[in-house]
């Protein structure tokens, strides 16, 4: 085989490379496409979901709508306090770099640090961790 790419010569190498790269090209614009489809169907259902005031009052409904969006659970309770904010969408982004610190529990429209991050004294370490490594690295 190597032999016949040895006859050939160079128009054989660029002959691949653009069938290679061609092949790629088709198949990023289909992943592309599908993920613009999915995501207009995503958009599509919070829409109808947050119009519509009886299923906004269904909490399955609410919470399978966002995981569907989001691709993670968010509780009903937090859900309806972060529609409340400005810019919700930055709000549920920010809650979901974040859940893994924040909980629910003693009130539902309020957020609360859990954990070692509830005193402000380890949140003030992380911060300064954090603020040193990266000008360090």
């Amino acid at each position: 085989m190597y032999e016949i790419l040895k006859d050939f010569g160079l128009p054989a190498y660029l002959v691949g490379i653009i069938i290679l790269v061609s092949l790629a090209y088709k198949h990023t614009k289909e992943h592309q496409a599908k993920r613009l489809n999915s995501t207009k169907e995503q958009l599509e259902a919070i829409v109808n979901l947050v119009t519509d005031k009886e299923k906004m009052e269904n909490k399955f409904l609410v919470e399978q709508v966002f995981i569907y969006k989001f691709g993670a659970y968010i509780p009903f309770s937090v859900i309806k306090m972060l529609l409340r904010f400005n810019n919700p969408t930055e709000a549920i982004r920010i809650w979901l770099l974040a859940k893994r610190h924040l909980v629910t529990l003693s009130n539902p429209t309020r957020l609360e640090y859990r954990g070692k991050m509830a005193t402000k004294k380890y949140r003030k370490l992380r911060a300064r961790i954090n603020f040193c490594g990266y000008f360090t690295f």
